[in-house]
C-alpha cells in the first residue's frame, strides 16, 4: 500500500502538464531506489529517525514521507548512476520558507541496491 501511494505521489509530481519530463537517468536511479522499500532504515547512515505511526520505518516509508510534502511550491527529483554502480537520487521541495531536500545514495550491483545512506536537510 505505502509503494501505491509512493509511486502515485511521485506521478502526480512528475505528470503535471507544466513539469518537465523526468531524464531516463533520474528514472532509472528512482526505479533501482524504490526495489530497495522493504529496507528497514534503522542503523543506516542519516536515514535513522521516526515517521509519525510507524514502528519499523523502512525506505519506502521515507520515501512516501518525502513525496507526500510535493503538494505545493516547487519540486523536483534528479537523479543518475554511474558506470561503477554508485547511485543517487535527490528529491527537493521549496515552497516559500518551507525548504527541504533528501539524497538518498546507494551502491548498485547485478540489479540490486545495498549500502544505503541518506542525506536530509529540514
Amino acid at each position: 500500500m505505502r509503494r501505491w501511494l509512493a509511486l502515485a505521489l511521485l506521478a502526480g509530481c512528475v505528470a503535471t502538464p507544466s513539469a518537465a519530463a523526468p531524464s531516463d537517468d533520474a528514472f532509472m536511479a528512482l526505479r533501482h531506489l524504490q526495489t530497495m522499500a522493504a529496507t528497514p532504515l534503522a542503523g543506516k547512515p542519516g536515514c535513522d529517525g521516526t515517521l509519525p505511526g510507524v514502528k519499523v520505518p523502512t525506505l519506502g516509508d521515507l520515501l512516501a514521507s518525502q513525496l507526500s510534502v510535493f503538494e505545493g511550491g516547487s519540486n523536483r527529483v534528479a537523479g543518475q548512476c554511474d558506470s561503477e554502480g554508485r547511485c543517487s537520487v535527490k528529491m527537493s521541495h521549496a515552497d516559500g520558507e518551507d525548504v527541504s531536500s533528501t539524497e538518498f545514495r546507494f551502491s548498485l550491483s547485478r540489479g540490486v541496491g545495498s549500502s544505503l545512506k541518506c542525506f536530509m536537510t529540514p
